[in-house]
């Protein structure tokens, strides 16, 4: 919890589009035969214009309205994609499920 309380938030629903555009999806598409997450960063040729790594494929991103981003590693190539979203409980638990934290940068 100390970790997570340098942070702001949870990544919200409506900040994940600006983030990721205009990568709307990973290509080359390299998660074909993989059955399990991988460590972050490991591809780094599909960085979002942004310079942001791992915003489609690997795990879906929990948002803090319950809503995944970005597809998963389980997910089929047609949803490896930052539009793609899927909504949850909260309950919810799986190996290729995660979350992305938020913190206001001072200027």
């Amino acid at each position: 919890m100390d970790f997570c309380a340098k942070f702001s938030s949870f990544t919200t629903t409506s900040q994940w589009p600006p983030l990721s555009s205009p990568m709307r999806r990973r290509s080359p598409f390299p998660f074909k035969g993989i059955n399990l997450p991988v460590p972050k960063k490991s591809y780094p040729e599909v960085a979002s214009p942004n310079g942001l790594l791992d915003m489609a494929g690997n795990v879906e991103e929990m948002c803090d309205d319950y809503v995944a981003r970005g597809g998963g590693v389980y997910s089929n190539e047609k949803y490896i994609q930052c539009t793609s979203q899927n909504k949850y409980e909260p309950s919810s638990r799986n190996n290729a499920l995660g979350f992305r934290l938020c913190m206001t940068v001072k200027k």
